[in-house]
């Protein structure tokens, strides 16, 4: 091929692909037309309904027969179509969409209703249950306006989206399905990933087993803590292993993410015997017990460092027997003698509990409460006042004082209502006095609230009270005197 065949190829070219038939272009933008914009070509955009008209119909031309079907195919939404596109696609069903206009408003349509649209073969298509991608290719075939779309699509964002507004995306992607060799693949994958991250350590022929790191110490735990508050805390990893060995952080548990930071350096590689420092955080935002594992990845293998985070509470408990017997050693108390038994009420927890005894049964009829008398009171109220007594008595029984007692079937029970301080605890005196011979059994029921835990739902406890009465041992050496 000679030189004026290659020009003359050249200049047939540039005629076909540029805008106005010229053969040459300025390739370097300095005169006009420039080439980016004469020149009709394929550009980037072909294809995502963002190339402009000269190019769609060059290479319409060059296809015969494909400018009806670039006319009427809707490959995608609205949205990415220039607004020549659109006003193309839409000339055409200029007529039948003035036809429906006219059907709708005159009513000609037998079977159709507010909400549906009449197809050319007479089936009706209801524009309630479409999705918006529907309606818009509706609309670019001409079937329904662009003020329905509008109005369906706001509609649809009203009620949340459509019928697969309720679906998550991650639902409405597909899953694929591994074949049998793609899932033996993928376990063998694990099986070497799990043999790369976890190696054994072999020293002198003597193979390390078990955890390569201690905690110091073994769990980490918040006890009584106050929301809003900041507590820290600090554990030593201590390498056992034979040789050295190297320790981080895998991840924070989420379910305690929110309350809790870890602070672990890069420990490098640690000695037998070498520790690194673990740093921990809480900032409790509510009062609910948190319990989780702090994964941690040392290069024989993972291990868990448990976490425990306590609210405060109150832990009332009644001792030492739920059975206060007062028959003692005699097996029983004499009619006229009185014996006497304590009952510890302890609170293992940090809240304050507030306690009241009182009698259940059919002995709660006749059993006789006293309440403490008004000079109590103050003096209760006001222990410094003058008439006070001592100041070295004893506060447990200046609560006695304060608290009432009852009386039911020769049984006396002091302190009946009170107050115990978190792990704290107090003493309730009980007496019997018998007063006809026989066994006595009073139950009792205990009840707790917790004054600064209101919310907090404390069990009651059960306590019995067991005592047995006997006769006065009087006799006479000789049961008859004769006076003859």
């Amino acid at each position: 091929m000679g030189i004026a065949a290659q020009q003359q190829r050249t200049d047939a070219y540039m005629h076909t692909h540029t805008i106005s038939g010229q053969a040459l272009l300025d390739p370097t933008s300095r005169r006009q037309p420039y080439p980016s914009q004469n020149m009709v070509v394929k550009p980037a955009g072909f294809g995502l309904g963002r190339a402009g008209p000269e190019a769609i119909s060059k290479v319409a031309a060059r296809h015969p027969g494909t400018q009806a079907t670039l006319a009427d195919t809707v490959l995608l939404p609205s949205k990415y179509r220039n607004d020549m596109q659109a006003d193309s696609l839409h000339s055409k069903a200029a007529d039948s969409t003035r036809g429906f206009r006219d059907t709708s408003s005159t009513g000609a349509a037998p079977n159709s209703s507010p909400g549906t649209i009449a197809d050319d073969d007479g089936t009706t298509t209801n524009t309630d249950d479409m999705a918006i991608g529907d309606e818009e290719a509706l609309a670019a075939e001409g079937l329904i306006t662009r003020d329905q779309e509008r109005t369906a699509a706001a509609t649809a964002g009203q009620t949340g989206g459509g019928r697969n507004s309720n679906k998550s995306s991650r639902e409405s992607l597909p899953v694929a399905v591994l074949s049998k060799l793609e899932a033996d693949k993928l376990a063998q994958a694990k099986v070497r990933h799990k043999a790369q991250v976890a190696q054994p350590k072999i020293n002198f022929g003597r193979t390390f087993t078990g955890d390569a790191f201690i905690a110091e110490p073994a769990e980490v735990l918040f006890k009584d803590f106050v929301p809003g508050r900041t507590y820290k805390t600090s554990v030593q990893l201590i390498n056992r292993s034979f040789t050295k060995n190297s320790i981080r952080l895998v991840e924070v548990p989420a379910e305690v993410m929110h309350v809790i930071e870890l602070g672990l350096p890069p420990s490098g590689s640690l000695a037998p015997g070498a520790a690194a420092a673990m740093a921990v955080t809480f900032i409790p935002q509510a009062n609910e017990d948190l319990t989780a594992g702090i994964r941690l990845l040392a290069e024989t293998g993972p291990l868990t460092l448990p976490l425990r985070c306590l609210a405060r509470t109150a832990l009332p408990t009644l001792g030492p027997s739920p059975l206060v017997s007062l028959d003692g050693r005699a097996g029983g108390v004499m009619i006229a003698d009185t014996a006497h038994a304590t009952v510890t009420l302890c609170n293992r927890g940090a809240l304050g509990v507030v306690y009241d005894i009182k009698v259940t049964g059919l002995l709660a009829s006749t059993t006789e409460y006293d309440e403490p008398s008004q000079h109590l009171r103050m003096i209760a109220i006001d222990p410094h006042a003058a008439d006070a007594p001592d100041a070295a008595t004893d506060s447990g029984s200046r609560k006695g004082a304060n608290a009432a007692s009852l009386a039911v079937a020769g049984f006396r029970v002091q302190s009946i209502k009170g107050q115990v301080s978190g792990y704290g605890s107090c003493t309730i005196e009980v007496s019997f006095t018998p007063r006809v011979p026989g066994v006595v059994e009073v139950p009792l029921v205990v009840s707790y609230t917790a004054p600064e835990n209101k919310a907090l739902s404390i069990p009651q406890a059960n306590l019995t009270l067991q005592a047995t009465g006997k006769d006065l041992p009087v006799s006479t050496t000789t049961p008859l005197v004769d006076f003859r």
